[in-house]
């Protein structure tokens, strides 16, 4: 879990990390979600609908991405947008052979910090194991 005190802050160390950051926006006509390359380490960012995303990542942003749109409506709800573009590059990333799933450390790691979110009184329930 990483945890930034600013947009900026986050972007930066993304970037360092070897990732791209792609702006999904309705409004810029880099790339159509049909088009957009699943081979390259990626993250995405979500604006809500009235406002999109903020200028600070559309300046830092590597690429922008839209969902092609037919009809009147400009945008989605950041809901819908995200579970488009999640579900379309993961169906797109196990057609290739990329390593891309969490290892087996990573997944336990998850899974841990969801119970510690979870369950009541946890860390009263974990220094009990030790001390009884």
């Amino acid at each position: 879990l990483n945890r930034y005190n600013s947009v900026n802050d986050c972007i930066l160390d993304l970037k360092r990390k070897g990732y791209q950051i792609v702006a999904t926006t309705p409004h810029a006509n880099d790339c159509e979600l049909h088009d957009f390359d699943v081979t390259k380490k990626s993250c995405f960012f979500f604006g809500r609908e009235t406002e999109g995303v903020s200028q600070e990542v559309l300046d830092a942003a590597n690429c922008f991405l839209k969902i092609p749109m037919v009809g009147f409506t400009e945008s989605l709800n950041i809901s819908v947008s995200a579970a488009i573009i999640l579900q379309y590059v993961t169906t797109k990333l196990k057609q290739t052979d990329i390593n891309w799933q969490l290892s087996e450390n990573e997944m336990n790691e998850k899974r841990l910090d969801w119970c510690k979110k979870t369950i009541k009184s946890y860390d009263e329930i974990v220094e009990r194991f030790y001390n009884p």
